[in-house]
């Protein structure tokens, strides 16, 4: 048997795209899977998966950047693999090290890391441009010298070819076992009007101006389901006059299951940062497809290649995310046009199981994994 392993420090033990969809991948294919990760929580087995913990939990970012990198290291060491595949940039430095010792590296490129950084607010601003280019420079460095590189959208997969032939696609669509139950036109009219956000709220999510678009808005109410740092949460409860939201913080996947088959209509904004593609958008992002999943008409940016989903499907409408006009009133139209409302819902749910989904992908994924592992 092959065997893999993944490191991470950054993501948790069940990461839904590392464990519950690369790792779980594998090991149903006969390899022989290891997940490291940075937490206390000790060692297990599942789903055919050893996960094994450096039994150290840090907190502080930059603390993170210094010590999981060397915790992680040493527990590859203990744990040989004929291929390692990290998950998260400050581990590149790993990746050089066990290329070093003769083993096959695969980066899996979760984020446009040098254009993230130009967002990172805990950077002090003037800094950001020198700090975000000194990373290119050294991811290119790095990444044409590893096995493969694995990332989420086409933006990237452009960005990276220029480093290296060896760049797949594997997108972040949901597994198909995670269908929520079927809905009925009558279980979906008998809803209360319910807008829905699921995820960590970012401040470039989107919240004001969609908390701003429903407040004339009668019959309505909005569900944040997510982290959300305090400063931020004071400021949206400022911002809701009529006190139209429910902030429900971070569930399990179970709840927000239960969440999603009592809302009535899913939201994803984002701006057009270039970390999420400018304009041509992200396939990155999960949130879209889980709604679609879930049967629910959805509300997102109009970026290109969600516009193209929308269009193909008809599962939703696209707005401006800067127009709270816009924002409004594709809300009023899906709560008006209820019937309407709900085939989209079916439609968004048949194209998840046709064509936007993690068993599309994983095929993609495992010939990475089968032509990295025959390399020389």
């Amino acid at each position: 048997m092959i065997r893999i392993c993944h490191l991470t420090s950054v993501h948790k033990r069940y990461d839904t795209r590392i464990f519950y969809k690369q790792c779980r991948s594998l090991a149903k294919s006969g390899y022989d899977v290891t997940l490291l990760c940075i937490d206390d929580l000790g060692d297990e087995v599942i789903d055919g998966v050893k996960i094994i913990s450096t039994e150290i939990k840090i907190k502080n970012p930059l603390m993170r950047v210094l010590k999981a990198p060397r915790a992680l290291y040493k527990l590859a060491l203990l744990n040989a693999a004929e291929i390692y595949q990290i998950h998260d940039p400050e581990l590149l430095p790993v990746g050089v090290k066990l290329k070093r010792s003769k083993k096959k590296v695969i980066y899996d490129s979760h984020e446009d890391f040098p254009c993230q950084l130009l967002e990172k607010e805990w950077i002090p601003f003037l800094m950001r441009r020198v700090i975000s280019f000194s990373a290119k420079i050294y991811m290119n460095r790095v990444l044409k010298n590893f096995d493969a590189v694995i990332t989420v959208t086409p933006h990237i997969v452009e960005k990276l070819s220029l480093i290296t032939s060896k760049v797949y696609l594997v997108t972040n669509y949901p597994i198909l076992e995670d269908v929520s139950d079927e809905m009925t036109l009558d279980s979906y009219m008998s809803r209360e009007n319910k807008l829905c956000y699921s995820g960590t709220v970012y401040s470039y999510s989107y919240q004001e101006e969609i908390i701003g678009a429903i407040d004339n808005i009668k019959d309505i109410r909005y569900i944040i389901v997510g982290s959300i740092n305090n400063e931020f949460l004071s400021k949206l409860r400022k911002v809701d006059q009529s006190s139209k939201v429910d902030y429900l913080g971070k569930v399990s996947k179970t709840e927000l299951r239960r969440i999603y088959n009592s809302v009535t209509i899913g939201i994803v904004l984002f701006n057009y940062s270039k970390n999420l593609g400018g304009k041509m958008g992200t396939l990155g992002n999960n949130k879209l497809f889980e709604y679609m999943l879930a049967g629910l008409p959805v509300i997102c940016t109009d970026f290109t290649l969600w516009k193209e989903i929308m269009d193909k499907y008809k599962c939703g409408l696209y707005v401006n995310p800067n127009n709270t006009v816009e924002i409004g009133n594709a809300v009023k139209y899906l709560i008006d046009h209820k019937n309407e409302a709900y085939q989209m819902g079916q439609n968004g749910r048949e194209a998840i199981t046709e064509e936007y989904n993690w068993k599309t992908q994983e095929k993609t994924y495992l010939e990475a994994i089968e032509k990295t592992s025959h390399m020389y």
